[in-house]
C-alpha cells in the first residue's frame, strides 16, 4: 500500500488512463492527475464544486469530470472536459434538465456517475438528489455522442443513479429504481431489464469478454449473462453498503468497496472472496485498476493510495 499525498479531502473518484495516468479528484475540488508508478503530480485542476465522477476515454485523450452544480439552483449542471495530451480545456457538456423536474429535485442534482464508450463514440451520465432522510433518489441519465452528428438525449428511466459501458462497443447497463436496464447502445432500446429486491444500486458494471453485468446494491452484488440469463443472482458480501465496483483489465478479479471502510476482492468467474482490506481510509467511495491490472487505486474520505494486486 503506497498512500499518494495530496488531497485535502475525501477523494470520491478515481481513473486510470489508458498510458498508466492515475486521475483523482473529490471534496476538495481539485480533479489531480499523477505519475502513478512514482506518485507524483503531473497537474492541478481547479473544479468549481464538488467532484463525484470522473472517466477518461478509451484513447486516453480526455478526461471528463462533474459533480455538484454550480448554481444549487440552476437547472443546469456542467461537465468539463480537459484535454490529456495537450494539458488544456477540451470545451464541456451541459446537461439541463426540465423545469418541472429541477422543481421536483429542487435544481439540476448531482452528478455522481460518468462513462465513456468503448468504441469512444459516447459519454454517459447520471444524477442523484438527497431525498428525506439524505436517501439518494435518481435523478436521471443522459448521453452525448461524441462524432457528427452530435446529439444527445435523455435515457428513458427518470430514476436513474448511475451509469456503465462495456469493455467493447457501446453496450451499457444503467442503473434505476429497483432495477438495471441493459441496452445495445445509448441510441438502440432496451435489451434486458432485470429487478431486485432493493431501492437503489450505486455502481454498475461488465467483465471484459463476457456478457456479464454486475450492480452494487446495499451489500449485495446483482449479477447476470445478459446474453441468457433471465433473472439477477445474488452474492452476499461482508460490505454493508457497496459504493464502488471495478473489474481487472483481465476478467479475473473484481475490487468492492464502500462503507464501512472496507475493500473485498473476488475471484471470478465464480465470485469467491479471495481477500479483504481495511485501508484506514473511512468510507471507500472508488476503486479503479490500473492498464497492467497489476495495481489498483482506492479513494476514500481520509485520502488515496494505490495497492499491489496480491
Amino acid at each position: 500500500m503506497r498512500p499518494i499525498p495530496g488531497h485535502t479531502k475525501g477523494v470520491r473518484a478515481v481513473a486510470f488512463a489508458p498510458d498508466g495516468k492515475l486521475v483523482s479528484a473529490g471534496e476538495d475540488r481539485t480533479v489531480r492527475i499523477w505519475d502513478a508508478a512514482s506518485g507524483r503530480p503531473l497537474e492541478v485542476l481547479k473544479a468549481q464544486r464538488v467532484v463525484y465522477a470522473v472517466a477518461v476515454s478509451p484513447d486516453g485523450g480526455t478526461l471528463a469530470y462533474a459533480g455538484r452544480a454550480t448554481d444549487t439552483r440552476s437547472r443546469t449542471n456542467t461537465i468539463p472536459l480537459w484535454d490529456l495530451l495537450n494539458g488544456r480545456s477540451d470545451g464541456e457538456y451541459d446537461w439541463t434538465v426540465e423545469q418541472e423536474q429541477a422543481r421536483a429535485f429542487r435544481g439540476a442534482g448531482s452528478i455522481w456517475s460518468l462513462s465513456f464508450s468503448a468504441d469512444g463514440l459516447y459519454l454517459a451520465a447520471a444524477r442523484r438528489k438527497l431525498g428525506g432522510g439524505n436517501h439518494p433518489n435518481g435523478a436521471g441519465g443522459r448521453w452525448w455522442r461524441r462524432q457528427k452528428p452530435f446529439t444527445t438525449d435523455a435515457f428513458p428511466p427518470r430514476s436513474t443513479y448511475a451509469v456503465g459501458f462495456a469493455p467493447a462497443g457501446a453496450t451499457l447497463a444503467l442503473t434505476q429504481r429497483g432495477a438495471v436496464s441493459v441496452f445495445d447502445g445509448p441510441e438502440r432500446p432496451e435489451k434486458r431489464g432485470y429487478k431486485f429486491p432493493v431501492d437503489w444500486a450505486a455502481a454498475v458494471t461488465f467483465v471484459p469478454d463476457s456478457s456479464t453485468v454486475v450492480a452494487a446494491a446495499n451489500r449485495f452484488l446483482y449479477v447476470a449473462n445478459t446474453d441468457k440469463e433471465a433473472r439477477l443472482r445474488a452474492v452476499r458480501t461482508g460490505i454493508p453498503h457497496i459504493k464502488s465496483l471495478a473489474v481487472s483489465p483481465d476478467g479475473r478479479t473484481l475490487l468492492v468497496g464502500g462503507r464501512p471502510g472496507a475493500v473485498e476482492l473476488y475471484q471470478l468467474p465464480d465470485f469467491t472472496l479471495r481477500s479483504a482490506f481495511d485501508f484506514g481510509l473511512g468510507d471507500v467511495d472508488a476503486i479503479a485498476f490500473a492498464p497492467d491490472g497489476l495495481t489498483y487505486a482506492v479513494g476514500g474520505a481520509s485520502g488515496l493510495i494505490i495497492c499491489d494486486i496480491e
